[in-house]
């Protein structure tokens, strides 16, 4: 899950950004001993740099002191056991919580340091300043960072003058997070779709029994600061003010109006793509994203005549041919039906993979195929895309095919290519003949880890079809529509 956090979040009784005094011997130290800052070390060893100016900036406040943010998310401190209210069914009383700030925030760093404006992070060439000290100040129970931007740059004129004038000016950053975890019922969710209702529909709100519900986030993975306007949830906190009963927008949803995502050329725990595809791959998985949301959105329309052309997607292959493609190895096989265009369904590219021992969790197939209506938006929204993509387990390159396959592959391309002419004869066919819709998949419910796991492993299998098939977009939508509808 990913999520955006304001500076001015959080109260902490002086400007969250401030221009520093470097002189040539060093920082002013009455500057120092006024925002009492825990980077001493760091600062002192700063020397003033021509065209360039140093801002020091408190990110975040440990939530033993502060509380929750204005957007009702939390960071605690350090590690310790969380009292539960009211446990949901098989949640624990007391909760451990990971190590929080004092161990997660020095991964601004860890991700590059790189400071942009309104997280337009897809490049370090789009950075306009970064990050040269980082800490935790456990006395002041707060993060602390020391960015360096240059004078001249045109982003950064207008706001240096008003911090020499004593004004603030908002920053926000982004992280990442496994599972937070509702401060309530002791809820651990990937996503917003996995919330409870406390935090889809009370976040922040202060119950009758003094208890705040809000999102605690004890294991966050900063990758992203960024300059941004007057944050946009200002507005919505002053009509708060006046209705108390009015929910909060969580750090959650704000990254999904942001349209935040995890840097490509970045992965969660800082290291570059092993993939050599990786780009490749990651702007498949983007496309089919996109491609997935405009068809949810005619689905649940009803508008059932947008949804004609799901008529061009093929069933599944004959089980004879399966059976003889099995034979091959498996990047042949994958090889020879890519080159024509031939994705296999959930079902059969676990019977390829998996042969006999695919009965033996037929049910979690099953499950798994229940699943699929939404399955890339809903890895993006848990921050799981990009290690499918990084996943080269079903890549091919291009290596020679047996003739056996090659054979089996022809003749099933009329009847299961995903290629424009077979997708539009099948069509015409189905419009003459005036075949029905068929029916639609139930769609994510909380399956089973390994219902999931599954699933998640056929994502890997379409991102590596998606690279042999780069430019046909009709293709991948004839994929995510069989992605929601049984055939």
């Amino acid at each position: 899950m990913l999520k955006v956090i304001h500076s001015g979040s959080y109260d902490f009784g002086m400007p969250t950004v401030s221009l520093m005094n470097i002189w040539s011997r060093g920082p002013d130290r009455d500057y120092l001993q006024k925002r009492a800052s825990v980077l001493t070390k760091e600062i002192a060893e700063i020397t003033p740099e021509k065209g360039h100016s140093f801002l020091h900036l408190i990110s975040l406040g440990g939530h033993e002191y502060y509380g929750a943010n204005r957007n009702g998310d939390t960071f605690n401190e350090k590690s310790a056991m969380l009292e539960i209210p009211k446990p949901a069914k098989g949640v624990d009383k007391l909760i451990k919580l990971a190590d929080g700030l004092l161990k997660y925030h020095a991964t601004f760093m860890k991700s590059g340091g790189y400071v942009y404006k309104h997280h337009k992070n897809t490049d370090p060439k789009l950075s306009i300043g970064r990050v040269v000290a980082e800490a935790y100040n456990p006395e002041m129970h707060r993060g602390e960072l020391v960015i360096k931007v240059a004078e001249d740059h045109p982003d950064w004129r207008g706001d240096l003058h008003s911090l020499a004038n004593g004004k603030d000016i908002p920053f926000s950053m982004s992280c990442k997070i496994a599972k937070d975890l509702c401060s309530y019922c002791g809820n651990r969710s990937r996503s917003r779709m996995e919330y409870c209702d406390h935090l889809r529909e009370h976040m922040g709100e202060i119950l009758k029994c003094g208890h705040q519900i809000c999102a605690h986030n004890d294991d966050p993975f900063f990758f992203d600061i960024s300059k941004v306007i007057k944050p946009a949830d200002r507005i919505a906190w002053s009509f708060r003010k006046v209705a108390e009963t009015l929910a909060c927008k969580g750090g959650a949803a704000l990254a999904e109006e942001e349209g935040l995502m995890l840097p490509a050329w970045l992965l969660e725990n800082g290291t570059a793509p092993s993939s050599k595809q990786f780009m490749r791959k990651w702007a498949v998985a983007r496309k089919l994203a996109e491609i997935e949301k405009v068809i949810d959105g005619i689905a649940q329309s009803g508008d059932n005549t947008h949804l004609k052309h799901c008529l061009g997607c093929p069933a599944d292959l004959p089980s004879s041919d399966l059976e003889k493609l099995r034979k091959a190895k498996l990047c042949e096989t994958l090889e020879g039906l890519g080159s024509a265009q031939i994705c296999l369904s959930l079902r059969d590219f676990f019977n390829l993979v998996l042969g006999d021992e695919a009965n033996k969790c037929r049910g979690e197939i099953e499950e798994a195929e229940e699943s699929l209506p939404g399955l890339f938006g809903r890895l993006e929204d848990r921050g799981e895309l990009q290690e499918c993509a990084n996943d080269s387990s079903y890549d091919t390159e291009g290596g020679a095919v047996p003739g056996f396959v090659r054979d089996i592959v022809e003749r099933l391309a009329g009847s299961h290519s995903m290629g424009a002419e077979p997708t539009r004869r099948r069509m015409t066919i189905a419009i003459i003949r005036g075949h029905s819709l068929p029916e639609k998949r139930a769609g994510y419910v909380g399956q089973s880890k390994r219902a999931d796991y599954l699933a998640k492993e056929y994502a890997k299998y379409l991102l590596s079809f998606g690279l042999q098939t780069e430019r046909n977009d009709e293709g991948k939508e004839l994929t995510l529509l069989r992605n929601r509808f049984r055939f």
